[in-house]
């Protein structure tokens, strides 16, 4: 079961270091092109093009939320393609939105068919420490802490917001999910059940060891684009195609076909890439690869599937890789495991409650000392790969402490050479202690190693500062 190693599970992580704090959104078009895209995706919808229907329909409902015409439409795309769970979302939206009381009823109508309850649409959040608090009392802790963080920079509120905050962490996280699945998984016989089971198994194992919960509000059929299975492309693919809008994770599940090994029915699944989840990104891609030879079928045992999951969701936590018994390891032989080790665990319960948006920023200053002391420990043992070394260098960046910091990315360049992320990074570092000839020279190194969106950023580095 390869693993991607983790000098390619960098490329959310190093903008952040980077452009901390800073959103750019591109213009695009306004709301009034909504109707046309509608217009579009019924055209296809009836053509019998679900998934590029879909698409256009979720477009549409990006430019104008409140679009109950996109809703509608989703809905149906959705119960045509068997994803119940979405098309259940979207009704409920419609029976939300609609103006039309006939529109309404036969929202309420399929809800009904579907054995779901019409649920009254959720109240506006308020920008205050009311609407906190009300977000606490209808479980949406992540989205609490977020606005918290915001209104403790407001004096008259400071105190209480850190008040409210610390009893918020005092309990049990609720991670809500969105799951997606591409086209060659949504061909597998039951692959709703299978991909239900398999998440609902490898949260239990997480949930277990770490206090987080997760709970599935929806699962989305995902078009795949033109990428090479295995890469960070996919999972840029996920993000793209796939809203993370009122959820925190999004999970992708893909299948793959291949000629079978000679061993037969003992399908040797290392040298397939059977997952990718950048830290503390929110996002997670897993494969379920399935084998081919002379009409003969054979597929990767579903403990194996599910050990990958739980070793992705670890991940998003933090975790990385490592020698010896834990569900963490790097190359997986024997039976599988599915327990965190002792010091992958430890970095997990410090950042707990880290916002998969926001990643570091989002992390109190003793959390963040906490989470460098595990990293530390980690790139002391028997660490599989570079990975603690290179998030340990991000925790020590964002403590200002950034010798340590340029010392860690160095300890990775000794190992990974090619690490463009590392480079751009050890840039920022040198031109934040004021040597920004050096900061230059490790900029060149990344836009020159031609890693995306590494050396567009490394170039964009070196146009800002170009003497």
């Amino acid at each position: 079961m390869n693993r991607i190693p983790a000098c390619l599970l960098r490329q959310i992580m190093a903008p952040v270091l980077l452009s901390a704090g800073a959103v750019v959104l591109a213009s695009g078009p306004a709301a009034a092109d909504a109707p046309a895209l509608c217009r579009e995706a019924k055209a296809l919808k009836d053509a019998g093009e679900l998934d590029a229907a879909a698409r256009a329909y979720r477009e549409a409902i990006r430019l104008d939320p409140a679009g109950e015409e996109a809703w509608w439409g989703l809905a149906w795309v959705c119960r045509k393609q068997g994803a119940a769970a979405t098309a259940v979302e979207a009704f409920r939206k419609v029976v939300e939105l609609a103006r039309d009381p006939a529109r309404r009823r036969d929202a309420e109508a399929a809800l009904e068919r579907m054995g779901a309850t019409v649920t009254q649409p959720e109240p506006p959040v308020d920008d205050s420490l009311e609407g906190a608090r009300d977000l606490i009392r209808r479980g949406r802790s992540a989205e609490a802490l977020r606005l918290l963080r915001t209104l403790r920079a407001r004096e008259s509120e400071r105190v209480e917001a850190e008040s409210l905050m610390a009893e918020v962490k005092r309990g049990r996280r609720l991670v809500r999910v969105r799951a997606a699945a591409d086209e060659e998984f949504r061909s597998l016989p039951g692959w709703e059940e299978r991909l239900r089971a398999r998440l609902a198994a490898a949260a239990g194992e997480v949930s277990r060891q770490l206090e987080v919960d997760f709970e599935l509000v929806g699962i989305e059929p995902w078009r795949r684009g033109e990428t090479a299975p295995g890469g960070m492309a996919v999972v840029a693919d996920l993000q793209a195609a796939v809203p993370d809008a009122g959820v925190d994770l999004v999970v992708g599940f893909v299948a793959e076909r291949h000629a079978a090994p000679p061993e037969g029915e003992r399908l040797e699944i290392r040298g397939h890439t059977m997952g990718l989840a950048p830290c503390f990104a929110g996002t997670v891609v897993v494969t379920e690869v399935i084998a081919s030879r002379d009409g003969a079928q054979w597929r990767v045992p579903e403990a194996n599937l599910r050990e990958n999951l739980t070793h992705e969701l670890g991940h998003c936590f933090g975790a990385v890789h490592v020698m010896g018994p834990s569900v963490m390891r790097a190359q997986p032989d024997g039976a599988p495991l599915f327990d965190f080790d002792a010091l992958n665990l430890e970095a997990m319960r410090a950042c707990r409650w880290v916002d998969f948006r926001e990643q570091f920023l989002s992390l109190e200053p003793a959390e963040l000392q906490r989470l460098e002391a595990a990293y530390q420990r980690l790139a002391a043992g028997p660490a599989g790969d570079d990975g603690a070394h290179f998030y340990r260098a991000l925790a020590l960046t964002y403590l200002e402490r950034h010798q340590e910091a340029i010392g860690e990315y160095e300890a990775v360049l000794r190992t990974s050479r090619l690490d463009a992320y590392a480079y751009l990074n050890l840039g920022k570092l040198y031109e934040l202690t004021g040597d920004l000839d050096k900061a230059r020279t490790h900029w060149k190194l990344a836009a020159a190693l031609g890693t995306p969106p590494a050396a567009t950023m490394a170039r964009e580095e070196l146009a800002r500062t170009e003497p």
